[in-house]
């Protein structure tokens, strides 16, 4: 059995994700390799470096709330990309980062894993520049933005890299409804702010609402026999 685990974009509404994904990891829950995109791939590379309660602190307190200025021409999350990147890795499984090249917004799928920090920092930054917001990142004589701009939701990405079953959470993005679904699938509220509102009142509540959602999910009969099926 191959189990992957698939983040689509959606922002600030990332949070959700975040609860979440502490939920699972406290429920020991150990997929074959997890695939992002947008703020999806962030919390993906941040589910190999830290702990579920580090997790939610890191949304808690660390996620800038001022997310439109630059700084020496860099977006503001920069350096919080970097200090993620550096921490050692406490989990195993490969990160998958979904982005889209121009000019033709064609799907381009790089594993952040298997890359120098600086390719990493590159490719997190290229997922997550939504256009319009944040500048287009240029790697190897390509521009790519981000990869919610042409499939919010990679099921069918995973599914091609041989994922058999996928547990997939959504963070509200504003991308393409996707052609493939998951039977495991969490989705953030309708009550969720903006994707681009990080203003850090509402992060509790969707912390907290990811986390009562994935452990609704993990007690249902679908997902036990998932978790019976692991070697």
């Amino acid at each position: 059995m191959a189990l992957g685990l698939v983040l689509g974009g959606g922002g600030s509404r990332g949070a959700f994700q975040a609860g979440a994904l502490a939920a699972l990891a406290a429920a020991n829950v150990q997929p074959a390799f997890v695939l992002g995109t947008s703020i999806g791939a962030i919390n993906a590379l941040a589910t190999t470096k830290l702990a579920p309660a580090e997790l939610v602190q890191w949304w808690l307190t660390k996620i800038p709330r001022n997310m439109f200025w630059q700084r020496q021409g860099e977006v503001p999350y920069a350096n919080l990309l970097r200090e993620l990147i550096a921490r050692p890795k406490l989990r195993p499984w490969p990160v998958l980062a979904l982005t889209a090249a121009l000019p033709g917004l064609h799907e381009h799928v790089v594993e952040l894993t298997s890359k120098t920090p600086a390719a990493q920092l590159q490719w997190l930054l290229a997922t997550s520049a939504i256009p319009y917001v944040y500048p287009k990142v240029n790697i190897n004589g390509v521009h790519y933005v981000d990869g919610g701009v042409v499939n919010d939701m990679p099921i069918d990405i995973a599914k091609d890299l041989g994922a058999t079953h996928i547990v997939s959470i959504g963070a509200g993005g504003l991308g393409p409804t996707p052609k493939v679904t998951a039977r495991l699938h969490l989705d953030v509220p309708s009550w969720a702010p903006n994707i681009l509102d990080f203003r850090q009142k509402p992060r509790p509540r969707l912390l907290l609402a990811g986390w009562q959602m994935a452990q609704k999910m993990i007690k249902s009969p679908e997902f036990q026999a998932l978790q019976a099926k692991e070697p």
